[in-house]
């Protein structure tokens, strides 16, 4: 999605030293930013060049370099490490060690990275890495593709905190509290914030998506502009159409404006929708859960 300076601010005060390739990079593979910011953070501090510290079997020293500090990744010495990889054989009689800030270790990726600039280089780095969670997120969530991208469920634990963590600081709060709305719901909230929408509520005591604790739905309105337009308010068709395209990526199921309703099941196309009590027409609704599972 994309990003604004205010977001790259926030990176950088928390300790991102690339802020504006994470975001941008983020942006080409589709890849949420605060998701970006939690594995650049794990893996090398926050975006570091440097190499990894995987060592021998037996606990040996690192691989290739043996060195316990950090070890500067340049041109010339990922030539010397890349030549030492491939002198080793494929995998798994080969050895290889963690490279950049995202720390690609697979060969495969370092070679990706190779063909697209060089590995040794952030942005190009960056790129790949995310790209190869971009995939893995598609596949199959962001909980196991964290735990692909490094194959163990502690990192997949400790980067789901980061990007808890990530989500609190770059989005917008619901006016009742995170805690009020679903965190799969955050990103597609915040961005209508973002976009000059007002808060009508997250979680309220009634039956429905909002009912849940926290609530698996959110409304937005512009109540000095609104003025009952409903789907022909062309600011907030212009949002739901933006949810629609990028559904599945904010975990929404379903939106409603005045009297259409676009769903994941028909494909994210506007069709009817008998809007019995007006109320759509000044707002809109988001919403994760579908309408046969609301309670």
């Amino acid at each position: 999605m994309n990003y604004s300076l205010k977001d790259i601010r926030v990176l950088r005060r928390n300790g991102i030293k690339l802020p504006i390739i994470l975001a941008r990079e983020a942006k080409r593979a589709g890849v949420e930013l605060a998701v970006a910011a939690a594995v650049i953070e794990q893996e090398t501090g926050g975006g570091r060049n440097v190499y990894g510290h995987d060592r021998l079997p037996g606990g040996g020293p690192p691989i290739w370099h043996g060195s316990a500090g950090n070890v500067p990744v340049t041109k010339k010495n990922y030539a010397l490490y890349r030549a030492w990889r491939d002198k080793q054989g494929r995998p798994p009689y080969g050895r290889m060690q963690g490279v950049g800030p995202m720390q690609l270790t697979w060969y495969a990726y370092q070679d990706t990275a190779d063909t697209k600039g060089g590995c040794w280089k952030p942005r190009i780095n960056v790129r790949v890495g995310l790209q190869v969670l971009a995939r893995a997120v598609n596949k199959y969530g962001v909980y196991r593709a964290l735990k692909a991208y490094n194959g163990s469920a502690e990192y997949a634990d400790a980067v789901t905190l980061g990007v808890r963590k990530w989500r609190k600081l770059l989005y917008v709060e619901p006016r009742q509290g995170f805690s009020s709305l679903d965190e799969s719901l955050w990103q597609a909230y915040s961005i209508g914030r973002k976009r000059g929408f007002t808060d009508l509520g997250t979680y309220a005591n009634k039956p429905g998506s909002h009912g849940f604790s926290p609530a698996c739905a959110f409304d937005l309105g512009d109540p000095l502009r609104f003025k009952f337009l409903g789907w022909g308010y062309l600011k907030a068709r212009r949002l739901t159409k933006h949810y629609a395209a990028n559904g599945a990526a904010l975990g929404l199921e379903y939106i409603l404006l005045g009297k259409k309703i676009l769903h994941r099941e028909d494909n994210w196309k506007p069709k009817p929708f008998a809007d019995r009590d007006g109320s759509h027409a000044f707002h809109i609704h988001a919403d994760g859960v579908g309408p046969d599972d609301a309670v």
